[in-house]
């Protein structure tokens, strides 16, 4: 999951930091406009929020891969002889652990996290940067006192969000044409990168644990929020399937609709043991279920 996936210290970090509810932004360079139909590439494992060492992406001659330590690396063999072109060594302040990366065919967008003393209190501080193809002209977007995670780019924008210990979520975007601007979209929607033209996959909570998320669309035109229920999406060519659990029937349905949320269609019922629904598919779904109050790994085929 996402939110799994951030390093020791940017936890500590958050432990003791006290969250207020204004957002402090330094804006620090013009930034140069993406074009708007941006290819956005991350390095989350297909059909799941689970990061991957594993995953290459590749953008003309190269193939661009994360390794354990959160630095980001490319090669011109998909198995070998990968350089690291960003690691926490390029900034000139003590930063933790890169997690975030979203890769264009001309930029390469990435956060750092570093901490400040306010008050006699730590707080994080995340740092928007961007750098060509081949990690050099590495400049700075924006300074937060807030603990934000890529999303996505869409139409000169780049899309941060964040949650909370307590499942709350909230978006803001961030003006990638001209001076970079913080502007809040929407409280309760963290996005996803799984985007299809001005529609966003994302959730409008997050559980404590990989239970029972709130699917949700986010069209950006209408700057609108169209729920698909309690469970798992996934983006797949011009449909969104997803599982949607049935609090009547106590059971999931796996279903399928439009980018728009029309459309919905039934593919299958699961059963009513099935506890959750990590993780959805063309073809599968896999999750847990519940026989005689242990909790077993599953999956369904449809």
């Amino acid at each position: 999951m996402k939110k799994n996936i951030k390093g020791f210290f940017v936890w500590m970090l958050m432990f003791v930091m006290v969250i207020s509810g204004t957002t402090v932004v330094n804006k620090i360079a013009p930034q140069k406009a993406e074009a708007a139909t941006t290819k956005c590439y991350d390095f989350y494992e297909d059909g799941d929020y689970h990061f991957s060492t594993k995953k290459r992406v590749k953008i003309g001659k190269y193939y661009y891969r994360v390794n354990e330590f959160g630095e980001l690396q490319r090669s011109k063999s998909k198995n070998k002889n990968f350089k690291t072109i960003i690691s926490d060594d390029d900034n000139d302040m003590e930063c933790y652990n890169n997690v975030d990366f979203l890769v264009t065919e001309k930029q390469i967008y990435y956060t750092q996290f570093t901490s400040r003393e306010v008050k006699g209190e730590q707080k994080v501080q995340t740092i928007i940067c961007s750098c060509n193809l081949n990690g050099k002209s590495k400049k700075k977007i924006l300074m937060a006192n807030e603990d934000f995670e890529l999303s996505t780019i869409y139409n000169n924008k780049i899309y941060v969000s964040r949650y909370s210990q307590v499942g709350t979520c909230m978006t803001w975007s961030i003006s990638l044409k001209g001076e970079a601007k913080l502007k809040k979209v929407k409280k309760r929607l963290f996005l996803f990168n799984q985007r299809y033209g001005q529609y966003i996959l994302g959730t409008e909570w997050f559980p404590q644990d990989e239970s029972g998320y709130g699917a949700c669309i986010y069209d950006v035109k209408k700057n609108k929020k169209i729920s698909l229920g309690i469970g798992r999406a996934c983006l797949i060519g011009e449909k969104i399937y997803y599982a949607s659990y049935d609090a009547n029937k106590q059971c999931y349905y796996i279903k399928k609709c439009n980018p728009d949320g029309s459309k919905k269609e039934v593919i299958a019922k699961l059963d009513s043991t099935i506890y959750y629904v990590t993780k959805v598919t063309k073809t599968y779904c896999e999750g847990y279920s519940t026989v005689e109050g242990s909790l077993n790994k599953v999956k369904i085929t449809y």
